[in-house]
């Protein structure tokens, strides 16, 4: 039982992973996923919509007597974006779990509380994310400038500070997906001294919205996330039917 639980975790990992697009005036969009590991099948949907003066983002994985959520709120500051409120939520027979960060106005610091437990206060740098929108930020880079000029991002990971890296890959690949043959660009986590790797293709037409995430282990796939469907600006992802020509070229 203890295998489908982790699933769901990874699964949910795997969303946060993926890139949610951000310019001055960001595009709104709703994707679905799915993915199966040990027999396990698991879906999931990612969301990004403007509320009240600022903007919301939130992803979900389900699967049997079991969910996981994450939202983001954010505000964008001089064109990048600023966290708010992060909240994690799990869900596994009945048993809840969340999880809060706080962030100041000016940046300055962040808090953290389990549950009921007691509020954590975390002093930060200026240039700090929470899980979600740090991947904006990175999303701002490709667009702006067509690859990632920083690679190094400080994301509040519950009671710390945590650095991630990511590297894009600047050649375009078609890919076959369950909305047809997609045009996309690999983004890849970059971690020392470990045979883990996360890659992630994005969808060049589409605002580059995730399209698949492979986490492997060596040379062994351990998990696979699709897209299955979604709207990004109100308009279906729809891919080709057949195979282009050319499978890759560059930008």
């Amino acid at each position: 039982m203890t295998s489908w639980i982790n699933c769901l975790l990874v699964i949910i990992a795997s969303l946060s992973s993926a890139m949610a697009m951000a310019t001055d005036s960001i595009t709104p969009y709703q994707l679905h996923y799915r993915s199966e590991a040990r027999g396990i099948s698991v879906t999931g949907m990612r969301e990004l919509v403007a509320e009240n003066g600022h903007y919301r983002l939130s992803q979900t994985a389900n699967a049997m007597l079991a969910s996981v959520s994450e939202t983001s709120r954010f505000r964008l500051l001089d064109g990048q974006p600023q966290p708010i409120e992060f909240v994690y939520q799990r869900k596994v027979f009945g048993k809840r779990l969340e999880r809060l960060n706080r962030f100041a106005d000016d940046g300055s610091s962040a808090s953290f509380r389990e549950n009921r437990q007691p509020e954590i206060h975390i002093d930060t740098p200026q240039a700090v994310y929470d899980p979600l929108s740090f991947q904006l930020a990175m999303r701002l880079q490709i667009q702006q400038s067509g690859t990632l000029q920083q690679q190094q991002y400080l994301v509040v990971d519950e009671d710390r500070v945590r650095s991630q890296q990511y590297r894009l890959q600047e050649q375009t690949e078609w890919l076959e997906t369950p909305v047809g043959w997609l045009k996309t660009q690999r983004l890849e986590r970059i971690r020392d001294n470990s045979d883990k790797q996360t890659i992630i293709w994005l969808a060049v037409d589409y605002d580059y919205v995730i399209v698949q995430i492979e986490h492997r282990k060596g040379d062994t796939a351990d998990n696979i996330l699709s897209l299955t469907g979604g709207k990004v600006g109100g308009q279906d992802i729809r891919g080709m039917k057949q195979a282009p020509t050319a499978t890759a070229d560059t930008p």
